[in-house]
């Protein structure tokens, strides 16, 4: 029973802040990424809005 108490416990505000903060740097790099290639596929390579759509989606499945 005491091994149980254990695991009920949640993480503080602190520990998810700061998990938050380091995944920031990244999920703002793949977002810029992400933004330019559909910026690239639309307006530079001409393909149509819902085909540089899917490229994008099936590129981060």
């Amino acid at each position: 029973m005491e091994n149980q108490e254990k695991y009920d416990r949640k993480l503080p505000i602190t520990v998810k802040m700061g998990f938050g903060i380091a995944n920031l740097g990244d999920t703002i790099i793949t977002e810029f990424v992400g933004a330019f290639l559909i910026f690239f596929l639309i307006n530079i390579a001409g393909i149509r809005l819902a085909l540089a759509g899917t490229i994008v989606f099936i590129g981060v499945m």
